[in-house]
């Protein structure tokens, strides 16, 4: 067993709902683990679901799962990595299952069990408080709004030494699975339709993977402008404001010759917008969801229409692919210009992160990373 190390990390409590600094205790790594020194932690939406008790995570304990950071320590079991390593953190996947060694990892058979348990497969937690007490972690293998985490070696991805890590936006969620959801699931091809509905920062990174495919016309739908105007500015070609249109499903029709769209993305998770979505498709349309629903968790469909029309709805989960093999495509594509999620990204000092959830949930910041260098 390893020596314990004593690190800070945002602690969440059933009595708060909310987070606080504190001193928490590593205790052990496990052969499949590695000991993570964390340099910046995205703030993801299901950060606050999990915060708010909508999904289901132990506590007291530690979220986060968008770090980057570097190696400090490998267990013995690990063979692939090196304590110095630059890496990305996403999920984890257990590797021997039908669907991770078909490189669809995102749907691994111990998926729940490995990323939202609170603990390892094993039901143990590598976190406690200084007196003791069991903090819950593990939260997608990780754990990363921590300045240091125990990592299951499955969720790190390897980075070039010169990338530099402090401006580099995180990717290993949501930016992830909506860009997977558009190569994969979708399939979007060049020159065919597009709508997203919700275009925050999972529904934006749609817009810059949609553009990259080449497909057209690109339609953003959302209830804030400024938000909207990012969208075209990313790629989009027609913006719809839903707050002043009363018919959306009318309105993409017009911006597509009457026909509906080919494909569509939800990126929200609210009943009623999937309804409109499906609505909208075209004749053997495609429509899929990768939001989360922090409500009503069912939708009513016209059964008709789909049958009928020929229409597809799917769910769409990380990526729909290996994180091994989509990270390292879309950092290309960031290096070449063709992904440029900075352009989502507020950045703030860990100090500074009641400021920094407050603007995920009031709108203002899009996309919020956390800086831990400076403790």
């Amino acid at each position: 067993m390893s020596p314990p190390i004593s690190t800070q990390a945002l602690v969440v409590r059933p009595e708060q709902k909310s987070l606080s600094l504190e001193e928490v205790v590593i205790v052990d790594l496990k052969p499949d683990e590695i000991l993570v020194e964390i340099v910046t932690s995205g703030i993801c939406h299901t950060d606050l679901l999990a915060m708010d008790g909508i999904l289901p995570m132990p506590s007291p304990g530690v979220l986060g799962h968008e770090g980057t950071g570097r190696i400090s320590k490998v267990g013995e079991g690990v063979h692939h990595l090196s304590p110095g390593d630059q890496v990305m953190l996403s999920y984890s996947s257990c590797g021997s299952c039908d669907h991770c060694r078909s490189q669809h990892t995102s749907y691994c058979e111990g998926l729940q069990a490995r990323n939202s348990s609170g603990a390892r497969s094993d039901g143990s937690s590598a976190l406690m408080s200084p007196s003791g007490d069991r903090l819950f972690g593990h939260w997608f293998g990780q754990s990363s709004s921590s300045k240091h985490a125990i990592v299951n070696a499955s969720c790190a991805v390897r980075l070039a030494p010169e990338i530099d890590l402090a401006t580099l936006p995180p990717m290993g969620c949501g930016l992830m699975t909506v860009a997977g959801a558009v190569f994969n699931t979708l399939d979007v091809q060049p020159g065919t339709s597009l709508a997203v509905f919700g275009v925050g920062a999972v529904g934006l990174s749609a817009i810059m993977a949609a553009k990259h495919r080449g497909a057209h016309p690109i339609l953003a739908v959302d209830r804030i402008q400024e938000r909207l105007d990012l969208a075209l500015a990313l790629g989009a070609t027609h913006i719809i404001d839903s707050v002043h249109v009363d018919d959306v499903g009318g309105k993409i029709r017009q911006h597509t010759g009457s026909v509906g769209v080919q494909y569509a993305l939800d990126c929200t998770g609210a009943a009623t917008v999937i309804r409109t979505m499906v609505d909208s498709l075209a004749l053997r349309g495609k429509g899929a969801s990768v939001g989360t629903p922090s409500s009503a968790k069912t939708v009513d469909l016209d059964i008709m229409s789909l049958l009928f029309g020929g229409k597809h709805y799917i769910g769409s989960i990380l990526g729909d692919s290996s994180n091994q093999v989509l990270i390292p495509h879309l950092l290309e594509l960031h290096q070449m210009g063709e992904f440029p999620v900075e352009r989502l990204v507020t950045h703030y000092e860990v100090k500074d992160y009641e400021t920094a959830f407050a603007d995920v949930r009031n709108g203002k910041a899009v996309k919020a990373v956390l800086h831990w260098e400076a403790l």
